[in-house]
């Protein structure tokens, strides 16, 4: 969001209709949660009626430096990419160009041969064919059968080449589309809900139609009109400087944190799924 954007459209909150002591709550619980250390910082924004009525950044946006957090902060955002690779998919929709019902394989033809999984009663890996397809809308609504490998410890789990980002690190593009098409499917398209790798084959779909990079298609059609002047798929030398970085170890598992931005590691293609 760039600064002029913020300037045209900043109202004070009660003339925006809101009420400020009750927004001056969000800096109490976001200044106690710095405090738990649960999270270094965060800007958080509210707007209403096109409006911005209230922006605050609170924390830190590194913690090893001290370096306080600012409003124009770039975070690796991982699967809030997912809507942004929807709406690519919804565009061409509504030009007529890709079709809600098409077959993936229609556009991406390794996805022809997909099977559906179960486990054997010895625990081994089963396969057999599926009943139909599964649809672009089925990538949509993520009812395509599609996981991640860290979604359960099964068998077919573990089929599954990491996460969005764990396999946008250790795969090519040509690679990872075919290892999703040899992954099972964990179910019938269209008869349950899982999350996982759809998106990213949205993303496929979105460069294989267009002849474009995902991140270029995105930048000429949802990122540049919408003044998202940030947003990519890559940090750049100016958005380096002001990138968020988290605590050395999570809050919870204690685990050390690195997010996808902090790795120089090359990207070989870019993730629709979680890499913006």
């Amino acid at each position: 969001m760039s600064d002029a954007y913020l300037d045209e459209t900043r109202l004070d909150a009660q003339s925006a209709g809101l009420s400020p002591s009750r927004l001056a709550r969000i800096e109490v619980a976001m200044q106690a949660e710095i405090a738990a250390a649960r999270l270094p910082g965060a800007v958080i924004a509210v707007a209403r009626r096109g409006h911005l009525a209230y922006l605050g950044a609170f924390g830190t946006r590194d913690p090893a430096t001290g370096a306080a957090m600012t409003p124009d902060a770039v975070f690796s955002i991982a699967s809030m990419t997912k809507p942004m690779t929807s709406v690519a998919v919804m565009q061409l929709f509504e030009k007529g160009q890709v079709l809600l019902g098409d077959p993936v394989s229609a556009y991406l033809p390794a996805f022809a041969d997909l099977k559906l999984g179960a486990i054997a009663p010895d625990g081994g890996l089963t396969r057999t064919p599926l009943a139909r397809r599964p649809t672009v809308q089925d990538l949509l609504r993520h009812t395509s059968g599609l996981t991640y490998q860290n979604r359960g410890q099964t068998v077919m789990h573990l089929a599954y080449p990491g996460s969005s980002t764990s396999a946008a690190l250790s795969l090519t593009r040509a690679q990872a589309i075919e290892a999703l098409a040899a992954c099972p499917l964990l179910f019938e398209p269209g008869s349950s809900w899982e999350y996982g790798f759809s998106t990213d084959v949205l993303g496929f779909i979105v460069e294989e139609f267009t002849g474009q990079s995902l991140g270029a298609y995105m930048a000429e059609n949802i990122w540049s009109p919408l003044g998202m002047a940030d947003t990519a798929f890559d940090l750049t030398d100016a958005s380096r400087a002001r990138y968020a970085r988290p605590l050395p170890n999570d809050s919870i598992t204690c685990a050390l944190q690195t997010l996808y931005h902090e790795r120089d590691a090359e990207k070989p293609w870019e993730s629709g799924g979680g890499g913006a």
